[in-house]
């Protein structure tokens, strides 16, 4: 859907309604702040061509202005891609596009880490810590369990394990020492 700016737009338009001396400016502008950014709305009052209020000429032309500017700048980025893509016909799939594990597609884009390879070898990883937590603490974890257990060496070593397979086979938003540090602190903390 084509959007205007409205801050940007209600502005140009006062100055179209003072000078086409139209009395129900303030109304339109009204109108305008309160159906915000979706210019389809103009399209829904009335045939904007045949009105005979100039402001809603004049509001229906920067609409249409806008739209076109929109369409012809869409033009001019996709029509390189379909040229491309036709040269390439026959030759890619859409599946070339997806990452594969295990010769089966993720569903994630093509990207320099391979996130289903890591989720199904985190799976894996999860499920061998809690193991070892089990037989290590006599609990009784789910192999799918990813929450550390309230039982505090048993809480460290999970967390311990996780965060130190996570530092070697993952890509992390915060430095190592955050995430160590946040192992420490009690499950209640942290949620």
């Amino acid at each position: 859907m084509h959007t205007l700016n409205v801050g940007i737009t209600s502005n140009i338009l006062a100055d179209v309604f003072d000078a086409v001396k139209n009395p129900n400016a303030d109304e339109y502008l009204q109108k305008l702040m309160e159906i915000e950014t979706d210019s389809n709305v103009f399209w829904k009052i009335s045939p904007i061509d045949y009105e005979q209020d100039d402001a809603l000429r004049a509001i229906g032309y920067l609409v249409r202005k806008a739209n076109r500017t929109a369409d012809n700048d869409t033009y001019d980025t996709i029509m390189p891609i379909l040229e491309g893509l036709e040269e390439i016909k026959g030759k890619v799939s859409i599946e070339d596009f997806y990452e594969k594990n295990n010769g089966k597609t993720t569903g994630y884009l093509v990207r320099e880490f391979n996130y289903g390879k890591f989720y199904d070898d985190y799976a894996a990883e999860m499920a061998r810590i809690n193991e070892v937590i089990n037989k290590k603490y006599g609990l009784n974890l789910l192999p799918t369990n990813r929450t550390a257990p309230d039982e505090e060496k048993a809480r460290k070593e999970f967390n311990d394990l996780r965060n130190s397979w996570l530092e070697k086979n993952s890509i992390r938003r915060f430095v190592d020492e955050y995430y160590r540090a946040q192992a420490d602190l009690p499950t209640e903390a942290v949620r």
